[in-house]
């Protein structure tokens, strides 16, 4: 028996109203799916399983932090970003019980009571590790809250509410009224009245008067869509990315005022239907943050102007002897960002300029007035210390992803006499300050980097191979790239501790009453305890040896003793190994690209596959029978059978998979209006090879129709040859939903048996199709689907799955296994059906990679999108003992006919089978088993 979530699902009456619309014009999405398929994960933990080899438990592999900064792995050394964890995406000092808190993107909440030395998971009761903001609240006896849903605009997942806990995290609470199915980006406790919080998600901005224990939506004025995201072309109009509260100070002021930032990363770029995504971008201001209270900032205010505001973060002034009236914003520019190529994130150079930055203001009345700062041009100088400021020529600068994480904050121990806040501190990709002396910051200034993008310097990010392992910055030390959360920790002597969180997990530095930050102060990180890795694949040896893809820290490396390090660099995606000997290991970069090593990770070479239009998280797999034999896609699919020593010629490109109007045609040209086929998912065994793919594959980053399809060189018009077009084309795929392929595994049987699993959505988990205008008639039902004709044809095989994005599976002993947003599941037999729980002791984590460790079968490796590498020890199941007149389920068919022949041979040998079997009946299922075994 299996404990229970402690956890109330109450229900938000105004979104289940909402949500029959939504789920007719969303098909399989609306705000609390999420949540319902989490109800029914906790059901099935707290009961028995039926399914065989489900009641073993999940062990965490490796622990970290992860080392950076080991000199055996040189590729790493030299950026400074000591021990790694993930990302970051919000944080809260407690001063009362001296209690810091960290909010991880997909690894849940954490705690600290030494100021990040040390850090303990607090949020394993939490339904779900998507956490977004975290705040404490003095009322009801000390209230920790949390909010679900990551903020960052990437592959992230939506929430499944707000909760609150009075015993540190032992238990929580679903708050009522709290949105579903939205990102988190804020949540502010009014400093004047602790009863009072706000709460800032992707769907509008909520107030509680109760600690948290209720919100009502306060229905900012953005016009048609105000108070309604779920309304068509609504999705993205009330996106508040950030809210601020002001605070009572010494100088008479009172305090209460609320200032709400409406800011959408697109603004007004049109959708689909000639309508603006975000039409009212900016700040709402309230003197009292009552409903309907909130009117917008003009635009003759002073702060970026409608037309250009995108995402906003704000920075209230808290010191106990600062003017509380002064408040800070830093402000993403929409246009700039919507120049980009191909619209969105990480495609660079922009169109005019390398950042998407607008600027840096102050208000004196929070927020009725601003003054401009500094601009994003003034950034480019590359006097401030920046390692991107040098790089403006090569196409990229300071804030060039604002879109994706930003924050300022005032220092609450540094003011002039009148209470102006003189030190301010900025995050984007690096960490800023303004430009010592202290003067009052109410104007024009100047800021520096304080913690620049690699200790290597700028050199280094425009040509690697300028820089070697040795930092051009002595000792080799700086804060991880891209930052999202800040707390500022005052000290007893005047000094504070700074505390920034990033990609890399957290990281903190101290000065004392008259000191500077500054670059060399981070130390190697305050990560320790921290186990929130985002692993896209991972991939382990017969040794037990472990590579892993992880998003924003390159290539991580598992020993067998559990020690984790970071042995490449970047962004990685997937990560392959050879079985039998794990120095041989490949790291994917995104888009496609892929080095390999020969000496564990010490050394990396490359070899680019050559593929077209790669997706960021491109396939790379490896056949099971052949570690040599390599298959890697992006508009094309190409093969290896090399390995290691593959050159540039050696790979084979087989197959075009065209554009979304001409599939497999590879004369075809893209273009906005039919864009590239790209492959998202494959599979490869001997030479069999499956493509999952779509064109295009991310309506809210490219603007452009999503379309899903399936591609093959099984049951062509030649039988499938390695390295060859032979069999090549494109699968009719009838049965098979419009929406993402996440995985395609072969059935080790029948190459003919393949089962893909699909998102619920498109590439942006968060955004449901239909959020940019777009046609949902085609997005049908299910989460796992299997062919028997090579992709012609498939049957939804989702059963009782609970229904969110399914991500992959594999084939263990006749049962299909898949992993899901929510954790692991397994059923009897690989037709689907009823579906158990894997084991316990895994939290409810998306997982993003499952493999049967190679010479181990019953090991299953899984990488989570949030909480590292994790294993499951498959247990043997007893021989069944048959009473007289049981009936004995064997399971048989193509993929499992031989556990059923074990299952029959087993029951004769009991004793109890006499003639015709005696009192014992036997029978077999599966595939294409119906009639009886004996």
């Amino acid at each position: 028996m299996r404990a229970a979530l402690p956890v109330e699902f109450e229900t938000n009456a105004e979104l289940l109203r909402l949500n029959a619309f939504a789920i007719a014009r969303q098909a399989t999405d609306s705000p609390v799916q999420l949540g319902e398929a989490l109800k029914q994960r906790a059901r099935l933990a707290a009961g028995p399983s039926v399914v065989p080899g489900t009641n073993g438990h999940w062990t965490q592999y490796g622990h970290g932090p992860m080392i950076g900064d080991d000199p055996a792995y040189p590729a790493t050394m030299g950026d400074g970003y000591g021990k790694i964890e993930g990302r970051i995406n919000d944080l809260t000092w407690v001063p009362q019980t001296k209690k810091l808190y960290a909010a991880a993107a997909q690894g849940g909440l954490w705690e600290s009571t030494d100021v990040g030395e040390h850090w303990r998971a607090v949020g394993r009761k939490l339904p779900i590790g998507s956490t977004g903001a975290v705040a404490w609240s003095p009322a009801g006896g000390g209230t920790l809250l949390v909010a679900t849903g990551d903020m960052a605009f990437s592959n992230d997942y939506a929430g499944v509410g707000t909760f609150w806990s009075t015993d540190d995290g032992d238990s929580w609470h679903q708050a009522l009224g709290a949105p579903e199915g939205a990102l988190s980006f804020r949540l502010a406790v009014d400093p004047t009245n602790p009863n009072v919080v706000y709460l800032a998600t992707g769907v509008g901005l909520f107030r509680s008067t109760d600690a948290g224990r209720s919100f009502v939506n306060v229905v900012l004025p953005t016009g048609a869509c105000a108070g309604n995201s779920l309304k068509p072309d609504c999705f993205f109009a009330n996106v508040v990315t950030d809210v601020a509260v002001q605070a009572t100070d010494s100088l008479g002021h009172r305090g209460g005022a609320v200032v709400a930032a409406v800011g959408w990363r697109a603004g007004q770029h049109l959708n689909f239907n000639g309508k603006p995504q975000a039409p009212a971008n900016g700040l709402y201001r309230s003197p009292t943050g009552l409903p309907g209270s909130f009117v917008k900032v003009p635009d003759s205010a002073g702060f970026t102007p409608t037309v250009k505001a995108g995402r906003i973060a704000l920075g209230a002034t808290t010191g106990p002897r600062q003017n509380s009236q002064y408040l800070y914003a830093v402000a993403q520019d929409a246009q700039s960002f919507s120049r980009t190529v191909d619209g969105g994130e990480g495609d660079i150079p922009l169109v005019g300029t390398p950042s998407v930055l607008d600027a840096v203001y102050v208000s004196p009345d929070f927020g009725a007035t601003w003054t401009l700062m500094e601009r994003r041009e003034e950034f480019y100088d590359p006097t401030n210390l920046s390692a991107l400021s040098q790089l403006t020529v090569a196409g990229i600068g300071p804030g060039y992803q604002t879109s994706y994480n930003e924050f300022v904050r005032p220092d609450p121990t540094r003011q002039f006499v009148d209470g102006t806040p003189t030190r301010v501190i900025l995050g984007m990709e690096e960490v800023w300050s303004t430009v010592p002396p202290a003067v009052p910051q109410r104007g024009p200034t100047r800021f520096q980097a304080i913690g620049a993008y690699t200790a290597n310097g700028g050199a280094c990010l425009a040509l690697a191979a300028q820089c070697g392992a040795v930092s051009t910055i002595a000792p080799h030390t700086t804060t991880h790239p891209d930052q999202h959360a800040i707390a500022m920790i005052p000290k007893s002597d005047g000094g504070v501790t700074l505390v920034v969180g990033n990609d890399g997990g957290a990281y903190t530095q101290t000065v004392g009453p008259l000191g500077e930050f500054n670059q060399l102060g981070w130390g190697d990180g305050a990560n320790a305890g921290f186990d929130t890795l985002e692993v896209y694949g991972a991939a382990m040896a017969k040794d037990g040896t472990v590579f892993g893809g992880l998003q924003d820290n390159g290539e991580l490396k598992i020993l067998p003793n559990g020690e984790e390090h970071t042995v490449y660099v970047g962004d990685g995606i997937f990560s392959l190994v050879d079985p039998d000997n794990s120095k041989v290991a490949y790291d994917e970069l995104p888009n496609g690209g892929i080095n390999v090593t020969t000496d564990g990770g010490k050394t990396w070479s490359s070899m680019d596959p050559g593929v077209i239009e790669g997706d960021f998280v491109a396939p790379m797999v490896m056949d099971p029978t052949s570690a040599k034999h390599i298959l890697a896609t992006g508009r094309n699919v190409a093969e290896t059978t090399a390995g290691p020593a593959t050159a540039s010629g050696d790979w084979k490109s087989v197959f075009d998979l065209g554009t979304h109007a001409h599939p497999g045609d590879a004369a075809a040209v893209a273009t906005d209006a039919d864009p590239s086929n790209v492959g998202v998912a494959a599979a490869l065994n001997g030479d069999n090879a499956y493509v999952g793919f779509c064109g295009d594959c991310d309506p809210v980053k490219t603007n452009r129709v999503f379309h899903t399809g399936f591609a093959t060189n099984v049951g062509g018009s030649k039988p499938p040859k390695r390295g060859t077009a032979d069999g090549w084309h494109i699968a009719a795929g009838k049965g098979l939903p419009n929406r993402i392929i996440t995985s395609v595994a072969v059935d080790p049987a029948n190459p003919r048996v393949a089962y893909v699993t699909v998102g619920a959505s498109a590439a942006r988990y968060w955004a449901p199709l239909g959020s940019l205008g777009d046609d949902t008639s085609t997005v049908g039902t299910g989460s796992v689907f299997k062919t028997t004709d090579a992709g012609a044809t498939f049957t939804d095989i989702s059963g009782d799955l609970p229904h969110v994005q399914a991500t992959w599976s594999v084939v263990h002993a006749g049962q299909l296994v898949v992993g899901t947003a929510i954790g692991v599941f397994a059923a009897a037999r690989t037709t689907g059906g009823h579906y158990a729980l894997l084991g316990d002791g895994l939290p409810p984590v998306a997982v993003f990679s499952l493999q049967l460790k190679p010479g181990d079968p019953d090991l299953l490796v899984a990488g989570t999108f949030g909480l590292g590498v994790w294993t499951y020890r498959f247990p043997r199941v007893a021989p069944p003992v048959a009473a007289p007149g049981a009936v004995i389920p064997v399971t048989g068919g193509s993929s499992n006919l031989l556990p059923g022949l074990v299952f029959l041979a087993l029951a004769l040998l009991t004793g109890r089978a006499r003639t015709k079997c005696g009192s014992v009946e036997v029978r077999a299922s599966g595939d294409d088993a119906g009639a009886a075994a004996h």
